[in-house]
C-alpha cells in the first residue's frame, strides 16, 4: 500500500495540521490580547503618548460637567470590536492601568476632588463591552474598580449573572446609563440591586430579558426615580401594576419603549400620561393581545403628552380613526408615527393626520 494511504502515516499528517492549526490559532489570539492591553495601557498613558486631562478642564478646575459624557478623548473605552479576544483578564488590566494613570498624572494634582456635594472622577467613566461572550462574574469584579463609572454597556454579555451584576452596582453607584439587554444569565430577582443602588440611573435598557421578575422592577421603579429612558421591550412579564409603579415615581420619564410588552393596556397608559407630562417617545407595538390597547390611550396622550414626537402604535388592532385624530389634534410636534397592520384605520384617519400635524416627517402604514 502506498505511504499515502497508510492509515498510521495519515493520522499522523493530520494531527500534523492540526497541530499547525491550533498554534498559529493560539499565536493570532495571543497577538489579539497584546494588542488589546497595550491599547488599555495607551488609553490610560502606560505607553504611547502620555494621556492627559483635557484643557478646558485645567483651564476651569471648578467645571461642574467633570468628568463630561461629550469628551469621548479622554474618558471613554470602547470593547466593543474587541469582543472575540475581550476577557476577565482584559478588564483587570484595564482596571490596574487607569489606576495607576489616576494616581502617577501630574496634572490631577492641583485640580479639586469635589464639585459642591459631589465627588469628582478623573478616570474611566465610560466603557462599552457589548458582546462580549467571555466576560463573567469575573470580570464584572475587576471593572468595580473603576468606582468613577457613568455610562456602562454590558449588551449580551451572557455569562454575567446577578452576582457580578450587585458587585458592579454596589461598588459603582455613580453609573447613569447601564445596558443588560440580552443578559440572560442574570437570574430574575438579580436586577433588583440596581434600584438599591443606582439612584442617579438616567437610562436604563434591559431589552430581551424575559426572565425578569415584578419584584425586580418594582425595585426598580421606586428606587431608580430619576430615569429618563427606558427600555423593557420584549420582557414578557411587566403589566400595568409594575407600569403604575414607574409613572407614579419616575415623573422625569421621556423616552419608553415597551414593544412586545403584551400585558400592558390603556389603564398603565393614562397613567402614564397624567404624569410623566414630557414623554417624547414611546413605542407600544405589539403581535398579541392587540386588544388591550384601544383610542382611550391616544386620546390621554393627546391631552397631556405635548411634547410627543414618537410613537410607535404597530399591531395595536383596536385604535380606530378617532383616537388617531384624537392623538394629533393634542400632539402638535410629532414626528414619527407607526401604524403598522392597524387594520381599522382608514382614509379618514391618515387625512386627519395631514390635516393635524405641522412637523410630521416619517408615517408608517402597512395593512
Amino acid at each position: 500500500m502506498p505511504a499515502l494511504l497508510n492509515k498510521s502515516n495519515l493520522s499522523a499528517s493530520l494531527r500534523e495540521k492540526t497541530d499547525r492549526v491550533t498554534s498559529k490559532d493560539r499565536k493570532l489570539k495571543t497577538t489579539c490580547n497584546e494588542k488589546l492591553f497595550d491599547s488599555c495601557k495607551a488609553f490610560f498613558g502606560k505607553t504611547g503618548s502620555q494621556r492627559s486631562v483635557p484643557s478646558e478642564v485645567l483651564a476651569n478646575p471648578k467645571i461642574e460637567c467633570i468628568p463630561c459624557f461629550d469628551n469621548e478623548e479622554w474618558n471613554v473605552l470602547n470593547l466593543e470590536r474587541w469582543t472575540l479576544v475581550a476577557t476577565d483578564e482584559c478588564l483587570k488590566q484595564v482596571s490596574d492601568a487607569q489606576k495607576d494613570w489616576v494616581r502617577d498624572n501630574d496634572s490631577l494634582k492641583n485640580l479639586p476632588s469635589r464639585v459642591g456635594s459631589n465627588e469628582i472622577n478623573y478616570g474611566l467613566n465610560h466603557i462599552n463591552i457589548s458582546g462580549g461572550s467571555r466576560i463573567s462574574d469575573k470580570g464584572l469584579e475587576y471593572l468595580s474598580r473603576c468606582d468613577g463609572l457613568r455610562s456602562v454597556d454590558l449588551t449580551n454579555c451572557f455569562q454575567i449573572t446577578g452576582i457580578g451584576l450587585h458587585r458592579l452596582v454596589s461598588l459603582c453607584n455613580l453609573i447613569q446609563i447601564l445596558s443588560l439587554s440580552g443578559c440572560l444569565g442574570i437570574d430574575g430577582n438579580g436586577f433588583g440591586t440596581i434600584g438599591f443602588n443606582l439612584h442617579d440611573l438616567k437610562s436604563l435598557e434591559i431589552s430581551g430579558c424575559s426572565q425578569i421578575s415584578s419584584k425586580s422592577l418594582l425595585q426598580i421603579f421606586e428606587g431608580c426615580t430619576l430615569v429618563e429612558k427606558l427600555d423593557v421591550s420584549y420582557c414578557g412579564n411587566i403589566s400595568d401594576k409594575e407600569m403604575k409603579v414607574l409613572s407614579k415615581n419616575c415623573k422625569k420619564l421621556s423616552h419608553l419603549n415597551v414593544k412586545e410588552c403584551n400585558l400592558i393596556s390603556d389603564v398603565c397608559l393614562v397613567e402614564l400620561s397624567n404624569n410623566c407630562a414630557h414623554l417624547a417617545s414611546i413605542d407600544v407595538s405589539r403581535k398579541a393581545m392587540t386588544f388591550h390597547i384601544t383610542d382611550v390611550a391616544l386620546l390621554s396622550f393627546g391631552d397631556r403628552c405635548q411634547d410627543l414626537l414618537e410613537i410607535c402604535l404597530g399591531g395595536c388592532d383596536m385604535i380606530t380613526d378617532t383616537g388617531i385624530c384624537w392623538l394629533v389634534q393634542g400632539c402638535k410636534n410629532l414626528v414619527r408615527l407607526d401604524l403598522s397592520y392597524n387594520t381599522k384605520i382608514s382614509n379618514a384617519g391618515i387625512r386627519s393626520i395631514g390635516n393635524g400635524m405641522m412637523a410630521f416627517i416619517s408615517l408608517a402604514y402597512i395593512v
